[in-house]
Parts: C-alpha cells; structure tokens; sequence
C-alpha cells in the first residue's frame, strides 16, 4: 500500500460517447458507457481542486416568508426528506414529470397556477399589525428529463432548453404582474441548477428492471449535465439577469459518492 493509500479511477465513456444526444443512440441497447472502475495504491496525493462553496448570487432563503419550489422529482427531494420538509416555510409542488422546452413550458405554468394562489391565501392569514407585508419566493428548476426524455428536440446544445427557460420566467413575471398586485406581498423568482449527474453509480437490477433502467439511462452522463449547467446560466444571464442562479453544480459534481445508492440522478438528503 503506497503512503497516500488507494485511487479509485472510475471509466464511463471515450470516444465522445457521453456527448451524444437523443436520438443517435436510438438503436443501442444502452448508454454504451464501460462501467468498470479501477482501483490501485498511490505514494503521494492526487493534485485536487480546491472545493468552491455553492453560490447563491443575491439569494437569501432567511429573508422569505415562504418558499415554493416547483420542477421534477429532484426538486422535490431538495426540500424534503421522507415526507418531511427541510423548513415551516417551504411548499413544494407536484412533479412536473417533463422536460422544459418550448412545448412544456405551460407544465410549469400549470403549477405556479395551481400551487401560488393558496400559498398567499395562507400568508395573507398571517397578517396582523406587527406584520403587514409578505415575501414568496418562487424557486424553479429542470434538469434530469432533459437529460433523459426530450426526445429529439434538444441536439447537443439544448437550444431549444435555453429559450425555454427565458419563455419560462417572461410567463412567470408576467403571471406575477397581471395576477399578484396585493400590496402587502412582494414575490420573487429564482432558479436552482441543474444537478450532476454519474452514470458510473448506477447499478441495473433483475432483467425486467434492468431493461428499463438501461432504456431510462441512454443520454444520462455527466458531460451532458455539464452542458445543460453552463445552457441555463448562460440563458437566466441573457434574459433575465435579475434572476438569482442558485449554483449547485459544482458541488454535486464532487459529490458522486453522496448519490441514493445505485442511482445517478437523485442524492442523498444528507448532502
């Protein structure tokens, strides 16, 4: 054993593989990643990088009465363990169950909908002399049906995304101008990030299951997850610089070994 102990070198794809988009691996039977992880002794330590916190822009969760987070299942269990919520103060919306492009964009219309008007129904109780105003924060987010289930739509550089996103928030401050004018609510929107995603995780179960996983998992790979990061940072600094981007990216990219075990999309509530 060498003096900085052991590395384990994860091999997940070459030869851009990880890259292609849907549906150039229509005819695959799977993602065509190796899965085969190597592991050997070191004398010194590797050279890492050092960590850089998550970034919250202007962000500031304590300053909010309330916040709604609205998007897929990851979104879901970023404010939820269990069924119980990390904070008094937070809601979480349905699954979208959807990728975000231009024809899905009334998906999380349909939520902010459904979800935003009881919300200030509730705020609105709370008010009383000493408390005369309310802040809502809206937190939206997409990512691992993009990556999974947008067919032929996106190509490889998520064009298609990159407008939705702004379509998205243009539909979401306008549904805040034309339905929210009480005085006494001020409401926000921000985005999350995409998450990384690391196919090297995933473990495929018995045939039925394995074949559905293997189906599910085609174009899920973590230089496609990167690509749709930097899309959605580039399209909230284009179109609406006054969106917050909560940053995670970086730090779930490093943090492969907090995945739900066998899975390589969702994480651990610990993390």
């Amino acid at each position: 054993v060498g003096d900085a102990g052991y590395i384990t070198i994860a091999l997940v794809f070459t030869c851009g593989i990880g890259n292609m988009p849907p549906p150039e691996k229509i005819d695959w039977d799977d993602s065509g990643s190796i899965q085969f992880t190597y592991t050997t002794s070191i004398e010194n330590d590797p050279p890492i990088r050092q960590f850089m916190p998550p970034t919250y822009s202007s962000l500031d969760f304590s300053s909010f009465d309330h916040v709604l987070l609205l998007g897929d299942s990851v979104m879901q269990q970023f404010g939820q363990h269990a069924g119980q919520f990390y904070h008094s103060d937070l809601s979480i919306s349905a699954n979208v169950e959807s990728p975000l492009n231009m024809r899905t964009v009334y998906k999380f219309m349909n939520l902010v909908h459904q979800h935003v008007p009881p919300i200030l129904s509730q705020l609105e109780k709370q008010l009383d002399s000493s408390t005369k105003s309310k802040k809502l924060l809206l937190l939206f987010g997409s990512g691992t049906w993009d990556l999974l289930s947008d067919g032929k739509i996106q190509g490889r550089d998520f064009a298609d995304h990159k407008v939705a996103c702004g379509r998205l928030m243009d539909e979401v401050h306008q549904y805040i101008q034309n339905n929210i004018t009480e005085p006494w609510v001020d409401v926000r929107v921000a985005w999350r990030s995409g998450f990384a995603t690391h196919p090297h995780i995933v473990i495929f179960g018995k045939k039925k299951r394995r074949t559905k996983q293997k189906i599910r998992t085609k174009y899920m790979s973590l230089e496609r997850s990167r690509v749709l990061y930097n899309i959605q940072k580039k399209a909230m600094m284009e179109y609406h610089r006054d969106v917050p981007f909560l940053d995670l990216f970086d730090a779930t990219l490093l943090s492969a070994d907090w995945h739900i075990p066998g899975d390589g999309r969702h994480y651990l509530s610990e993390l």
